[in-house]
Parts: C-alpha cells; structure tokens; sequence
C-alpha cells in the first residue's frame, strides 16, 4: 500500500470518527444507564460461576469482598451488562475485555525486550473501543477512591487519563500509518524514560538498537504518542 492509499485511509477514519460523533454525542457516552428493577446483581455472577472450576469460586468470591478494587475486577459481567444498555459508538476493535488497571504490566515480547502492554485477554471480544476506555478509567477511580484521594482529585485522574488516550490516539494517526502502525508497542527503558521525563523535565536518552523493525521501536520507547503522553 503506497503513502497515498495510508493518508486516504486516515481521512476516511477521521470522517467516520465525525459521523459516529454525530450519531452517538460524547454527552450520552457518559451517562450510565439504569438497571432493570428486577436486575440481579449477585444471581448474574452465580450464573456465571457454573462456568468455573466450582472448587476455587469460594477463593474467588473470598477476594472480591476484600475491598472495592477486588470486587470490580471480578465482576467485569456487571459493567458489560451496564456497557450493553447504554449508548456506545459503532467504532468497533478487539477489546481487551477487562482493561482494569491491575491488567497492565511488563512482559517479554517475542523480541526478548520488555515492553509495557495489557496482559490479560481472557476477557476479550469484539465491541465499541470505549468501553476499554471506561473500564479502565473506572478502575482508577476506585482506586484513588481507596488510596483516601478526594472527589476532585478522582476527578482529575479521570480526565487526566482521557486526555492521555484521546492525545496518543491522534498523535499516533499523525507519526505513524500502516505497518508501523502494526509494530507500535512501548518499551519498559522508554516508558521508564518517559516516566523520568514527567519528574525532572529531562527525558532519559533510550539508545536504539539494531533488528527487526519492530524491535527498533520497542527499544526506542515503542509508540511515539503513548511516550509523549506519558512524559507530560
């Protein structure tokens, strides 16, 4: 595919992005829709329980009533029910299905480099792009809720992180089409960089490394847009 066929597949996003906008407004994304009177909260997840292995759910239903953070990472089922009934975009991926905070973390790729990526798919499905987004922003609410932080300080690390995903969406479109869009992770020395950036105001030099492609830019820091956002 030449340059040319990459930008026109851009502006054909973009126009797609403005017309989803029109169909479905930003406003109605962010307003959770009411549960049925006769909605079981509890029977959906003893529902779902049949599916397990019966002999550890008391160890699983034990963890969840450890504190708010626990409960909602076992209980994807009940933010997908509430997902299901609202408003949700028709821009569909390969969700990760369970994008809570505790899901991210470092691992080796097939490069034998570290990079910072989701890490569990057990949940994954095919569905709207936002509600990775919300699940993950919901689970640092809680979080912060937990942690002691007050109302606006949850507040802003909402916003915070949806500023970061709406940024390093629109600056990958601009630094990076076609396949090296396939090749966009971040690597742990450039996420750690970028981290130190943030601090100091003097981004950490993450020499490059020879290989593949794909092995280039995890060693430089993996996605332009996710380290620029990082370091902010």
């Amino acid at each position: 595919m030449s340059v040319e066929d990459d930008e026109g597949d851009v502006l054909a996003r973009r126009a797609k992005g403005r017309d989803a906008r029109e169909r479905t407004s930003r406003q109605s994304l962010g307003r959770l829709a009411d549960r049925p009177a006769e909605y079981d909260a509890v029977g959906r997840l003893v529902a779902q329980g049949e599916h397990r292995v019966a002999s550890l759910l008391p160890i699983r239903y034990q963890r969840m009533l450890e504190n708010p953070l626990a409960f909602y990472r076992g209980a994807a089922l009940l933010m997908a029910d509430d997902l299901v009934r609202g408003a949700s975009t028709d821009l569909e991926v390969q969700l990760c299905g369970d994008a809570h905070l505790s899901n991210f973390g470092i691992f080796s790729s097939p490069e034998r480099q570290l990079v910072f990526d989701v890490n569990d798919f057990d949940e994954t499905e095919v569905g709207p792009f936002e509600w990775d987004v919300k699940r993950l922003i919901a689970s640092l609410v809680i979080s912060s809720e937990q942690l002691g932080h007050r109302a606006k300080q949850q507040e802003n690390i909402a916003l915070s992180l949806n500023d970061d995903v709406y940024r390093a969406l629109s600056e990958a479109e601009k630094a990076m089409i076609g396949f090296e869009a396939g090749l966009c992770a971040i690597g742990l020395a450039g996420a750690i960089g970028a981290l130190v950036h943030r601090r100091s105001s003097t981004m950490t030099s993450v020499p490059s490394m020879s290989g593949s492609p794909r092995s280039r830019m995890i060693a430089s820091g993996g996605c332009p847009a996710a380290t620029a956002s990082a370091s902010r």
